[in-house]
């Protein structure tokens, strides 16, 4: 999913440059071609007004738009790992009871699991190197 939001902001970046771009140069050529050719500021500074105009027309519909609604509320932490959970979906097991299927896995729903335990684990199992 990451990938997919990345590749459509990477899109609409570009797109929005591009069109930006045109914008910018076209304000320009027309102030230039109207004032006295590309000698003459008018064009460039006519390009930077239009900028400045965009970047506080962005800062009021900001200002306005953000929701600061949930800014004041605790956010979640993710350095405190949470318990494994197991779903058996033929039988129910105890703490520490083997389940009856070909990988023997244990359930540990009382006790804290790392994801480098569960790397360690899934590596055992399969004869490659484990995890210090």
């Amino acid at each position: 999913m990451s990938g997919t939001v990345g590749a459509m902001f990477n899109g609409v970046l570009q797109f929005g440059s591009a069109i930006g771009l045109a914008a910018i140069t076209s304000i320009e050529t027309s102030v230039e071609a109207t004032h006295g050719g590309s000698h003459e500021y008018a064009g460039r500074a006519a390009s930077f007004w239009f900028i400045l105009g965009i970047v506080t027309l962005q800062f009021i519909l900001i200002s306005i738009f953000y929701d600061r609604s949930t800014d004041h509320k605790p956010q979640p932490k993710y350095d405190n790992p949470r318990p494994m959970q197991h779903s058996t979906p033929h039988s129910t097991t105890g703490c520490g009871e083997k389940l009856n299927n070909s990988r023997n896995i244990t359930t540990a729903t009382d006790k804290y699991v790392t994801p480098l335990e569960i790397m360690s684990f899934t590596t055992e199992k399969e004869g490659a190197e484990t995890y210090p």
